[in-house]
Protein backbone atom coordinates (compact mmCIF):
# COMPACT_ATOMS: atom_id res chain seq x y z
CA UNK A 1 0.00 0.00 0.00
CA UNK A 2 1.14 3.05 -0.72
CA UNK A 3 2.13 5.93 2.00
CA UNK A 4 0.03 8.53 2.27
CA UNK A 5 2.00 11.76 3.14
CA UNK A 6 0.21 13.74 5.16
CA UNK A 7 0.87 17.46 4.71
CA UNK A 8 0.18 20.73 7.20
CA UNK A 9 -1.22 23.64 6.47
CA UNK A 10 -0.17 27.25 8.49
CA UNK A 11 -1.36 30.13 9.26
CA UNK A 12 1.25 32.77 9.80
CA UNK A 13 0.83 35.44 12.11
CA UNK A 14 2.58 39.01 11.73
CA UNK A 15 2.16 41.64 14.21
CA UNK A 16 4.07 45.03 13.22
CA UNK A 17 4.33 48.45 14.26
CA UNK A 18 5.81 50.65 12.40
CA UNK A 19 8.47 49.08 10.63
CA UNK A 20 7.42 48.46 6.89
CA UNK A 21 10.78 48.34 5.25
CA UNK A 22 11.94 45.41 7.79
CA UNK A 23 7.96 43.81 7.29
CA UNK A 24 8.30 44.26 3.32
CA UNK A 25 11.29 42.16 2.89
CA UNK A 26 9.66 39.41 5.65
CA UNK A 27 6.84 39.33 3.09
CA UNK A 28 8.49 39.01 0.15
CA UNK A 29 10.74 36.11 1.19
CA UNK A 30 7.57 34.54 1.77
CA UNK A 31 6.98 34.61 -2.24
CA UNK A 32 10.22 32.19 -2.39
CA UNK A 33 9.24 29.07 -0.17
CA UNK A 34 9.96 26.16 -1.56
CA UNK A 35 6.39 24.39 -0.72
CA UNK A 36 2.81 25.59 -2.65
CA UNK A 37 1.29 28.64 -1.98
CA UNK A 38 -2.03 27.36 -0.96
CA UNK A 39 0.22 25.19 2.00
CA UNK A 40 0.16 28.66 4.14
CA UNK A 41 -1.52 31.98 4.57
CA UNK A 42 -0.05 34.97 6.07
CA UNK A 43 -2.30 37.65 8.76
CA UNK A 44 -0.36 40.60 9.16
CA UNK A 45 -1.94 42.78 12.12
CA UNK A 46 -1.03 46.12 11.35
CA UNK A 47 -0.94 47.91 15.38
CA UNK A 48 -1.43 51.56 14.59
CA UNK A 49 1.89 51.98 12.71
CA UNK A 50 2.71 55.83 12.49
CA UNK A 51 4.48 55.06 9.13
CA UNK A 52 3.70 53.86 5.31
CA UNK A 53 3.46 50.08 6.45
CA UNK A 54 -0.42 49.84 5.80
CA UNK A 55 -0.08 51.95 2.21
CA UNK A 56 2.43 49.50 1.56
CA UNK A 57 0.78 46.69 2.41
CA UNK A 58 -2.40 47.87 0.69
CA UNK A 59 -0.38 48.25 -2.64
CA UNK A 60 1.44 44.54 -2.13
CA UNK A 61 0.06 41.48 -3.81
CA UNK A 62 1.90 38.65 -3.62
CA UNK A 63 1.22 35.16 -5.07
CA UNK A 64 -0.24 33.40 -1.61
CA UNK A 65 -3.24 34.31 0.57
CA UNK A 66 -2.38 37.54 2.57
CA UNK A 67 -5.02 39.01 5.12
CA UNK A 68 -3.95 42.52 6.74
CA UNK A 69 -5.55 43.63 9.82
CA UNK A 70 -5.37 47.16 10.42
CA UNK A 71 -5.95 48.78 14.08
CA UNK A 72 -7.16 52.10 14.68
CA UNK A 73 -5.36 52.43 18.37
CA UNK A 74 -2.02 50.30 19.38
CA UNK A 75 -3.01 47.44 21.68
CA UNK A 76 0.42 45.67 21.92
CA UNK A 77 1.99 42.75 20.47
CA UNK A 78 0.31 40.04 22.63
CA UNK A 79 -3.07 41.51 21.73
CA UNK A 80 -1.91 41.68 18.15
CA UNK A 81 -1.01 38.18 17.76
CA UNK A 82 -4.40 37.64 19.15
CA UNK A 83 -6.32 39.32 16.81
CA UNK A 84 -4.09 37.73 14.13
CA UNK A 85 -4.95 34.00 15.50
CA UNK A 86 -8.93 35.03 15.26
CA UNK A 87 -8.58 36.05 11.96
CA UNK A 88 -6.55 32.93 10.12
CA UNK A 89 -7.97 30.00 9.02
CA UNK A 90 -5.76 26.79 9.01
CA UNK A 91 -4.96 24.19 12.21
CA UNK A 92 -1.21 25.31 12.74
CA UNK A 93 -0.01 28.43 13.36
CA UNK A 94 3.37 30.09 13.11
CA UNK A 95 4.37 33.29 15.27
CA UNK A 96 7.07 35.37 13.28
CA UNK A 97 8.05 38.85 14.03
CA UNK A 98 8.04 41.76 11.09
CA UNK A 99 11.84 41.53 11.09
CA UNK A 100 12.34 38.17 10.70
CA UNK A 101 13.55 37.61 7.07
CA UNK A 102 12.77 33.56 6.54
CA UNK A 103 14.89 31.40 4.19
CA UNK A 104 12.87 29.13 1.48
CA UNK A 105 12.79 26.85 3.22
CA UNK A 106 11.20 27.99 6.14
CA UNK A 107 7.67 26.34 5.86
CA UNK A 108 8.71 22.90 4.83
CA UNK A 109 11.05 22.92 7.82
CA UNK A 110 7.80 23.58 10.39
CA UNK A 111 6.23 20.79 8.41
CA UNK A 112 8.80 18.58 8.87
CA UNK A 113 9.14 18.60 12.69
CA UNK A 114 5.54 19.38 13.26
CA UNK A 115 4.95 15.47 11.35
CA UNK A 116 7.71 14.35 13.31
CA UNK A 117 6.42 15.79 16.75
CA UNK A 118 2.79 15.87 17.04
CA UNK A 119 1.24 18.32 19.97
CA UNK A 120 4.34 20.06 20.38
CA UNK A 121 5.87 23.80 20.26
CA UNK A 122 8.47 23.96 17.38
CA UNK A 123 10.80 26.83 18.24
CA UNK A 124 13.33 28.59 15.69
CA UNK A 125 15.71 29.10 19.44
CA UNK A 126 18.47 30.00 19.10
CA UNK A 127 19.34 30.41 15.62
CA UNK A 128 16.37 32.57 15.31
CA UNK A 129 19.11 35.03 17.29
CA UNK A 130 21.19 35.02 14.11
CA UNK A 131 21.51 38.77 12.73
CA UNK A 132 21.52 40.31 8.98
CA UNK A 133 22.11 44.26 7.86
CA UNK A 134 19.55 44.56 5.78
CA UNK A 135 18.88 48.21 6.51
CA UNK A 136 21.88 50.71 7.93
CA UNK A 137 19.55 53.07 10.25
CA UNK A 138 20.12 56.41 10.54
CA UNK A 139 18.63 56.34 14.20
CA UNK A 140 21.41 53.39 15.01
CA UNK A 141 23.22 54.63 18.72
CA UNK A 142 27.07 54.70 17.88
CA UNK A 143 27.69 51.42 19.35
CA UNK A 144 24.72 49.69 16.72
CA UNK A 145 26.54 51.68 14.41
CA UNK A 146 29.84 50.33 15.46
CA UNK A 147 28.84 46.91 14.92
CA UNK A 148 27.25 47.23 11.96
CA UNK A 149 30.14 49.00 10.36
CA UNK A 150 32.69 45.91 11.66
CA UNK A 151 30.48 43.46 10.24
CA UNK A 152 30.05 45.36 6.65
CA UNK A 153 33.42 45.83 6.37
CA UNK A 154 34.40 42.74 7.15
CA UNK A 155 31.90 41.52 4.63
CA UNK A 156 33.20 43.90 1.85
CA UNK A 157 30.02 46.04 1.77
CA UNK A 158 30.83 49.28 3.54
CA UNK A 159 30.78 52.43 2.66
CA UNK A 160 32.22 55.35 5.16
CA UNK A 161 29.50 57.89 4.02
CA UNK A 162 26.59 55.62 5.76
CA UNK A 163 27.61 56.84 8.90
CA UNK A 164 26.93 60.16 7.76
CA UNK A 165 23.89 59.46 6.17
CA UNK A 166 20.54 61.48 7.77
CA UNK A 167 18.23 58.49 6.37
CA UNK A 168 18.08 54.88 6.33
CA UNK A 169 20.14 53.07 3.72
CA UNK A 170 18.92 50.16 2.02
CA UNK A 171 20.93 47.23 1.82
CA UNK A 172 18.92 45.03 0.96
CA UNK A 173 15.82 45.36 -1.74
CA UNK A 174 12.59 43.12 -2.02
CA UNK A 175 14.27 42.81 -5.48
CA UNK A 176 17.27 41.26 -3.85
CA UNK A 177 15.18 38.39 -2.43
CA UNK A 178 13.25 38.06 -5.19
CA UNK A 179 16.04 37.73 -7.71
CA UNK A 180 18.68 35.54 -5.47
CA UNK A 181 21.10 38.41 -6.04
CA UNK A 182 23.38 37.21 -2.94
CA UNK A 183 23.02 40.43 -1.43
CA UNK A 184 21.81 38.89 1.80
CA UNK A 185 24.76 36.61 2.57
CA UNK A 186 26.45 39.81 2.19
CA UNK A 187 24.95 41.56 5.19
CA UNK A 188 24.89 38.18 7.22
CA UNK A 189 25.96 38.96 11.18
CA UNK A 190 29.09 36.26 12.18
CA UNK A 191 27.16 33.22 13.86
CA UNK A 192 28.70 30.55 16.71
CA UNK A 193 26.63 27.57 17.07
CA UNK A 194 28.84 26.21 19.74
CA UNK A 195 28.15 29.30 21.75
CA UNK A 196 27.08 27.81 25.44
CA UNK A 197 24.07 30.24 25.83
CA UNK A 198 22.75 28.78 22.59
CA UNK A 199 23.73 25.22 23.38
CA UNK A 200 21.75 25.99 26.37
CA UNK A 201 18.45 26.81 24.79
CA UNK A 202 18.33 23.63 22.90
CA UNK A 203 18.27 21.53 26.46
CA UNK A 204 14.88 21.00 27.74
CA UNK A 205 15.45 18.96 31.39
CA UNK A 206 14.27 22.22 32.74
CA UNK A 207 12.51 25.40 31.93
CA UNK A 208 12.37 24.33 28.85
CA UNK A 209 9.34 27.00 28.52
CA UNK A 210 12.21 29.73 27.38
CA UNK A 211 12.04 28.47 24.09
CA UNK A 212 8.85 29.85 23.46
CA UNK A 213 10.22 33.28 21.26
CA UNK A 214 7.55 34.23 19.20
CA UNK A 215 10.07 35.73 16.50
CA UNK A 216 9.84 31.87 15.37
CA UNK A 217 7.82 29.50 16.99
CA UNK A 218 5.28 27.37 16.01
CA UNK A 219 2.24 25.17 17.37
CA UNK A 220 -1.23 23.85 16.86
CA UNK A 221 -4.06 25.90 17.20
CA UNK A 222 -5.49 23.49 19.51
CA UNK A 223 -2.55 23.85 21.41
CA UNK A 224 -3.09 27.62 21.93
CA UNK A 225 -6.56 27.48 22.49
CA UNK A 226 -6.33 24.95 24.93
CA UNK A 227 -3.95 27.06 27.37
CA UNK A 228 -6.13 30.18 27.16
CA UNK A 229 -4.15 32.70 24.15
CA UNK A 230 -1.62 35.34 24.92
CA UNK A 231 -2.29 37.37 27.66
CA UNK A 232 -3.58 40.78 26.61
CA UNK A 233 -2.32 42.42 30.05
CA UNK A 234 1.01 42.05 28.45
CA UNK A 235 1.39 45.77 26.92
CA UNK A 236 4.74 46.98 26.74
CA UNK A 237 7.50 44.99 25.42
CA UNK A 238 8.73 41.35 26.90
CA UNK A 239 8.04 38.56 28.66
CA UNK A 240 4.19 37.70 26.74
CA UNK A 241 5.89 34.92 25.07
CA UNK A 242 7.38 33.32 27.65
CA UNK A 243 4.40 33.96 29.90
CA UNK A 244 2.65 31.82 27.16
CA UNK A 245 5.49 28.92 27.27
CA UNK A 246 5.03 28.69 30.72
CA UNK A 247 1.74 27.94 30.35
CA UNK A 248 2.44 25.71 27.74
CA UNK A 249 4.72 23.59 29.92
CA UNK A 250 2.68 23.59 33.19
CA UNK A 251 -0.06 21.76 30.70
CA UNK A 252 2.58 19.42 29.82
CA UNK A 253 3.19 20.20 26.55
CA UNK A 254 6.69 19.01 25.20
CA UNK A 255 9.08 22.18 23.33
CA UNK A 256 11.59 21.21 20.55
CA UNK A 257 14.39 23.69 19.08
CA UNK A 258 14.83 23.06 15.37
CA UNK A 259 18.72 22.54 14.32
CA UNK A 260 18.20 24.19 11.09
CA UNK A 261 18.81 27.77 10.40
CA UNK A 262 15.39 29.03 9.11
CA UNK A 263 15.69 32.65 8.98
CA UNK A 264 17.54 36.13 10.32
CA UNK A 265 16.64 38.72 12.63
CA UNK A 266 16.62 42.07 10.79
CA UNK A 267 18.77 44.04 13.10
CA UNK A 268 17.50 47.46 14.36
CA UNK A 269 17.74 49.77 16.60
CA UNK A 270 17.00 48.65 20.16
CA UNK A 271 15.56 51.52 21.95
CA UNK A 272 12.44 50.23 22.42
CA UNK A 273 13.73 46.93 24.41
CA UNK A 274 13.03 49.46 27.78
CA UNK A 275 13.76 48.02 30.97
CA UNK A 276 10.36 50.09 32.33
CA UNK A 277 8.68 48.05 30.13
CA UNK A 278 10.64 44.90 31.03
CA UNK A 279 9.71 45.60 35.06
CA UNK A 280 6.03 46.09 34.76
CA UNK A 281 5.17 42.67 32.72
CA UNK A 282 7.37 40.90 35.23
CA UNK A 283 5.13 41.78 37.88
CA UNK A 284 2.18 40.86 36.03
CA UNK A 285 4.40 37.27 35.32
CA UNK A 286 4.43 37.03 39.01
CA UNK A 287 0.95 37.97 39.99
CA UNK A 288 -0.44 35.58 37.35
CA UNK A 289 2.19 32.23 38.33
CA UNK A 290 3.19 33.09 41.65
CA UNK A 291 6.54 33.02 43.26
CA UNK A 292 6.89 29.68 44.77
CA UNK A 293 8.88 27.95 41.41
CA UNK A 294 11.89 28.63 41.16
CA UNK A 295 12.11 29.15 37.64
CA UNK A 296 9.80 32.16 38.33
CA UNK A 297 11.34 33.80 41.20
CA UNK A 298 14.68 33.14 39.91
CA UNK A 299 13.68 35.56 37.19
CA UNK A 300 14.08 38.49 39.86
CA UNK A 301 17.42 37.05 40.75
CA UNK A 302 19.59 35.84 37.70
CA UNK A 303 17.25 35.46 34.43
CA UNK A 304 18.11 33.67 31.25
CA UNK A 305 19.19 37.00 29.83
CA UNK A 306 21.66 37.72 32.62
CA UNK A 307 23.25 34.24 31.15
CA UNK A 308 21.09 31.08 30.76
CA UNK A 309 23.53 28.38 31.76
CA UNK A 310 23.60 29.99 34.96
CA UNK A 311 20.06 30.26 35.43
CA UNK A 312 19.52 26.78 34.18
CA UNK A 313 22.24 25.46 36.56
CA UNK A 314 21.08 27.31 39.24
CA UNK A 315 17.50 25.42 38.81
CA UNK A 316 19.48 22.49 38.29
CA UNK A 317 21.28 22.46 41.70
CA UNK A 318 18.31 23.01 43.55
CA UNK A 319 16.64 20.06 41.95
CA UNK A 320 19.31 17.49 42.76
CA UNK A 321 19.49 19.17 46.42
CA UNK A 322 15.71 18.84 46.70
CA UNK A 323 15.88 15.22 45.59
CA UNK A 324 18.93 14.20 47.40
CA UNK A 325 18.80 11.47 50.26
CA UNK A 326 20.96 14.01 52.91
CA UNK A 327 18.20 15.85 54.80
CA UNK A 328 20.92 18.52 55.29
CA UNK A 329 20.77 19.05 51.43
CA UNK A 330 16.99 19.48 51.13
CA UNK A 331 16.99 21.91 54.56
CA UNK A 332 19.16 23.96 51.98
CA UNK A 333 17.40 23.60 49.25
CA UNK A 334 14.26 24.97 51.26
CA UNK A 335 15.72 27.76 52.49
CA UNK A 336 17.36 29.00 49.50
CA UNK A 337 14.24 28.58 47.46
CA UNK A 338 12.39 30.36 49.92
CA UNK A 339 14.74 33.28 49.96
CA UNK A 340 14.50 33.80 46.25
CA UNK A 341 10.65 33.64 47.01
CA UNK A 342 10.66 36.59 49.53
CA UNK A 343 13.79 38.24 47.35
CA UNK A 344 11.06 38.45 43.93
CA UNK A 345 8.38 39.64 46.62
CA UNK A 346 10.80 42.31 47.00
CA UNK A 347 11.17 43.03 43.77
CA UNK A 348 6.80 42.99 43.22
CA UNK A 349 6.98 46.19 45.37
CA UNK A 350 9.56 47.87 44.87
CA UNK A 351 12.38 46.82 42.17
CA UNK A 352 14.57 50.26 42.91
CA UNK A 353 14.18 49.53 47.19
CA UNK A 354 17.93 48.61 48.99
CA UNK A 355 16.27 45.78 50.19
CA UNK A 356 15.62 43.91 47.27
CA UNK A 357 19.13 45.23 45.59
CA UNK A 358 21.00 44.23 48.31
CA UNK A 359 19.60 40.31 48.58
CA UNK A 360 19.69 40.41 44.69
CA UNK A 361 23.20 40.88 44.62
CA UNK A 362 24.22 38.56 47.95
CA UNK A 363 21.89 35.79 46.14
CA UNK A 364 23.34 36.33 42.64
CA UNK A 365 27.01 35.98 43.61
CA UNK A 366 25.87 32.74 45.50
CA UNK A 367 24.21 31.08 42.40
CA UNK A 368 27.34 32.20 40.32
CA UNK A 369 29.51 30.74 42.58
CA UNK A 370 27.35 27.47 42.60
CA UNK A 371 27.23 27.36 39.19
CA UNK A 372 31.33 27.73 38.92
CA UNK A 373 31.50 24.14 41.80
CA UNK A 374 28.57 22.62 39.56
CA UNK A 375 30.53 23.35 36.39
CA UNK A 376 34.02 21.96 38.05
CA UNK A 377 35.27 18.36 37.92
CA UNK A 378 34.85 17.70 41.37
CA UNK A 379 33.04 14.32 41.84
CA UNK A 380 29.67 14.20 42.57
CA UNK A 381 29.39 13.92 45.83
CA UNK A 382 32.21 16.48 46.97
CA UNK A 383 30.48 18.72 44.01
CA UNK A 384 27.20 18.90 45.90
CA UNK A 385 28.50 19.61 50.00
CA UNK A 386 30.48 22.48 48.40
CA UNK A 387 27.74 24.22 46.78
CA UNK A 388 25.60 23.64 49.97
CA UNK A 389 28.24 25.52 51.79
CA UNK A 390 27.69 28.19 49.53
CA UNK A 391 24.54 28.29 49.56
CA UNK A 392 24.39 28.59 53.23
CA UNK A 393 26.94 31.07 53.66
CA UNK A 394 24.53 32.49 51.17
CA UNK A 395 21.26 32.56 53.33
CA UNK A 396 23.41 33.34 56.75
CA UNK A 397 24.47 36.62 54.65
CA UNK A 398 21.20 37.66 53.88
CA UNK A 399 19.82 36.68 57.51
CA UNK A 400 22.50 38.90 58.94
CA UNK A 401 22.28 41.77 56.21
CA UNK A 402 18.32 41.86 56.77
CA UNK A 403 19.01 41.91 61.20
CA UNK A 404 18.95 45.86 61.40
CA UNK A 405 15.87 46.58 59.51
CA UNK A 406 13.92 43.56 60.92
CA UNK A 407 15.01 45.10 64.67
CA UNK A 408 13.84 48.26 63.56
CA UNK A 409 10.96 47.39 62.58
CA UNK A 410 9.83 45.62 65.80
CA UNK A 411 11.40 48.54 67.79
CA UNK A 412 8.81 51.04 65.73
CA UNK A 413 6.25 48.78 66.37
CA UNK A 414 6.78 48.50 70.43
CA UNK A 415 6.43 52.18 70.15
CA UNK A 416 3.08 52.28 68.34
CA UNK A 417 2.17 49.79 71.04
CA UNK A 418 3.49 51.68 74.17
CA UNK A 419 1.80 55.04 72.69
CA UNK A 420 -1.40 52.71 72.33
CA UNK A 421 -1.89 51.36 75.76
CA UNK A 422 -1.52 55.13 77.21
CA UNK A 423 -3.93 55.72 75.22
CA UNK A 424 -6.10 53.48 76.40
CA UNK A 425 -5.26 54.05 80.18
Amino acid sequence: MKEVVRTVRFSVIIPVQSRAKQLMLTLTAFEKQTCPTDQFEVVVVDDASRDDTLAQLQHYRPPYKLTVVSLNRPVGRAVARNIGVAASSEDTLIFVDSDFLVFPDFIRTHEMYHIRHPNTVISGMPNLMRGAYTQFHADFSPEEKARAADVLRHNGVWNEAWMRAPRTVDLVTPDDIRRGTGRLEQVLAPWNDDDPNWREFRATDVAPWILCVTRNVSMSRSLFERVGWFDGIFQKYGLEDWELGYRLHAHGYKFVSMAEMTGVHQEHPAAVRNKEGNEENLRFFFGKHGLRNPEVSLLAIHSPEDGLPVYKNALRILWRLRRNRSARHRLTELRFRNLCTRTAVRFVHDPQSEAYTRDKRLLQQAILAANEAFTSRLPEKSKLHHIRRILNRAILDVKRANKPASRAIRARRGKRAARGSKKAR
